[in-house]
């Protein structure tokens, strides 16, 4: 081969290695729609790059060995060196259900290990998409390491969220941030917020390049504005959550705080020189702390800033629940069937906080009442027609719907009060309405003295007392204290989601038509089990469902007690396996740390976790020859296995 056709060869081999080089190291810029519009304000998409940090404000002043300072160029004006602290030290010393410990990195963090990090025990992590550049000309930067780490730590089971360090100072350029970071998000699954984050323009700060930060002297309205604009396109054109992070000197003084805290979270920056709880000395509002910029976290080779989040990994973790209510909280069964099944829904825009004690307003309990019923369509020649209900509210169609069929009649003087807390017998006689003339019940009411070992009954007003009567006798009602009906007093969200599911439970108690009394209702969630417990366990009743074998009590082997949950008793239920994928023949799919709920024929619920599962001979009994420690409550569960030659025994305790 002669010289010159080898130079040809080798030119172009190189002219395509570079063209290769640019493409594939480019893949990562996102290319954004030029023009955008927002608020009334429309800019023109700046060029984006990719591994500048010449001006990344956040480029430490050090090395970047393992452990040596992460000293940025900028730090949150206010805060202090955090306390060198290990990740592990954090969770086991001051974690908690409430307080959950999570990270934040860039580029400046390297390349990270992100199965350990998962393995520490971090539970999510806030990752830098990018920032502007502190010099005259603001350059938009991709964060090089951004994809690396989000799929990394989605991978390894972290929840994510996403942060901008923003140099604006109009709000045409936030806008412009806030849609590269959307650009930047749209692949990736993140439950976490995205967050503003912009922390200097003071007067004096010396850049490497010799030239002024170009945020010197912006007033403190524009930095205000550039927020509101970054966070408001984010939530406009996605469902994420947004959030601004800030010191607790900016949070005091330069941020215009209360303007924020309706749509947006805030992510505080404090750092004391000794942590020693999971909150700290700031009073404002916040849902998230940076408590320390020099954290230690296996598989990260520098110091990290660690978080403390309060609000959104238990959220997640729950999945089905909300944020405000806890499982040891009375109203958390009637809470969790409401929201299941849709009849009571959630405030918040991902509906994640129920407000439990909030009153209920007779439009609020109209509108429950339409959605039980399918929300089916109304018969306007029937509906009537109040004055205060305005077609463009919320509850209009369902006052329409309630009126037509009777379950509202509304005031004497022709209003409806849609914006008024219910009392309590009008929830009782709306309801019992429901029941009569939607489903169809029989509502009558056969002891009309159940009343009267209520103190206040004599406070029920006429109109509503025979409603009052059927609701205390179908145990709709059971009282405050057991003692007080409280008539005229107002309903909270948890009192009437308590009532919905109470008539529900007892009303499943009459689909069994076989002469077997129904004792109570199992649930696990788990094996999509949800069905009555019958009193007999003969043939005839476990081929109908599941049934008490017997209730063995701790000072009394095989003395039957009269209901569920009681204290120091084992419920020993027995079902048949028909290897047919339903009720009990998916038991053998349980496994310790499973939970069981029981509701008694009270509404009671209590909810049980798996401590043991064996297979056994037929013959033995020890499962119900148990005792019990008097202050404890326990159930078995039992079936056959699926060749019929051994029983399957589960045993549980209340948590």
């Amino acid at each position: 081969m002669n010289i010159k056709k080898k130079f040809s060869i080798t030119f172009f081999s190189l002219i395509f290695i570079f063209i290769l080089l640019y493409v594939f190291g480019m893949q990562d810029v996102y290319a954004v729609e030029k023009e955008i519009t927002y608020n009334g304000i429309t800019t023109t998409m700046p060029e984006i790059i990719e591994n500048d940090d010449s001006e990344d404000p956040e480029k430490p002043k050090s090395s970047n060995s393992k452990l040596k300072s992460n000293l940025a160029i900028v730090q949150p004006v206010g805060a202090t060196y955090g306390m060198q602290i290990s990740v592990s030290d954090l969770i086991n010393n001051y974690e908690s259900e409430d307080a959950y410990v999570g990270i934040d990195v860039s580029k400046w963090q390297g390349n990270i290990d992100w199965k350990a990090v998962k393995d520490s025990g971090v539970k999510y992590v806030m990752i830098r998409c990018g920032f502007r550049g502190y010099g005259s000309n603001g350059t938009i930067v991709q964060d090089e390491y951004f994809n690396a780490n989000m799929k990394g730590a989605l991978e390894n089971g972290l929840y994510v969220g996403v942060y901008f360090f923003s140099t604006a100072i109009t709000e045409e350029e936030a806008i412009q941030e806030a849609a590269f970071v959307l650009e930047c998000c749209k692949e990736y699954d993140v439950k976490y917020p995205i967050v503003y984050d912009f922390e200097y323009f003071g007067e004096h700060f010396d850049a490497e390049s010799g030239n002024p930060y170009r945020t010197n002297g912006l007033t403190s309205e524009q930095i205000n504005k550039n927020a509101k604009a970054f966070l408001g396109y984010i939530r406009s054109n996605s469902s994420y959550k947004t959030m601004l992070y800030g010191s607790e000197h900016y949070l005091n003084t330069i941020w215009n705080v209360d303007s924020f805290t309706s749509q947006n979270d805030i992510w505080l920056a404090h750092y004391p020189s000794m942590i020693t709880g999971n909150k700290t000395s700031y009073n404002g509002t916040y849902q998230m702390w940076q408590c320390t910029d020099a954290g230690q976290v296996p598989g990260i080779n520098t110091l990290v800033d660690l978080n403390f989040d309060y609000k959104y990994y238990e959220f997640l973790e729950k999945k089905d629940s909300f944020l405000d209510v806890k499982k040891d909280m009375w109203f958390y069964e009637p809470v969790e069937y409401c929201k299941e099944n849709e009849i009571i829904l959630g405030y918040g825009e991902t509906r994640e906080y129920f407000k439990p004690n909030e009153k209920i307003t007779r439009g609020m309990f109209v509108t429950i009442l339409h959605r039980m019923a399918g929300s089916p369509t109304v018969d306007a020649s029937l509906a009537k027609n109040f004055p205060d209900v305005q077609d463009s509210e919320y509850y209009a169609e369902a006052v329409k719907w309630a009126s037509s069929v009777g379950v509202v009649n509304g005031f004497g003087d022709g209003t409806f009060g849609p914006n008024k807390s219910i009392l309590r017998q009008d929830l009782v006689v709306m309801f019992r309405n429901y029941v009569e003339k939607v489903l169809g019940k029989d509502v009558s009411v056969v002891d009309d003295k159940c009343l009267l070992n209520f103190e206040d009954y004599h406070k029920i007003e006429s109109y509503a007392f025979e409603f009052v009567q059927w609701a205390v006798e179908n145990k709709v009602i059971t009282g405050k204290e057991g003692k007080y009906i409280d008539p005229l007093g107002t309903a909270t969200r948890a009192e009437t989601a308590s009532i919905i599911h109470k008539y529900i439970i007892n009303s499943e108690k009459d689909v069994y038509d076989n002469g077997f009394k129904v004792k109570g209702k199992l649930n696990i969630s788990k094996i999509n089990l949800d069905c009555n417990i019958l009193e007999e366990t003969t043939e005839a009743s476990l081929a109908v469902a599941p049934g008490i074998l017997t209730i063995s009590k701790c000072d009394s082997i095989l003395n039957t007690v009269e209901d569920l949950n009681v204290s120091g008793t084992n419920a020993v239920i027995m079902g048949h396996n028909y290897k047919n994928g339903e009720d009990f023949s998916n038991l053998k799919d349980l496994a310790v740390g499973d939970n069981i709920s029981l509701t008694d024929s009270s509404g009671n619920t209590v909810q049980y976790t798996i401590y043991q599962t064996y297979y056994t001979d037929t013959t033995d009994v020890s499962h119900i020859e148990r005792e019990l420690d008097i202050n404890t409550r326990e159930i078995t569960l039992v079936t056959s296995s699926d060749d019929g030659s051994q029983r399957l025994i589960i045993l549980a305790k209340d948590k």
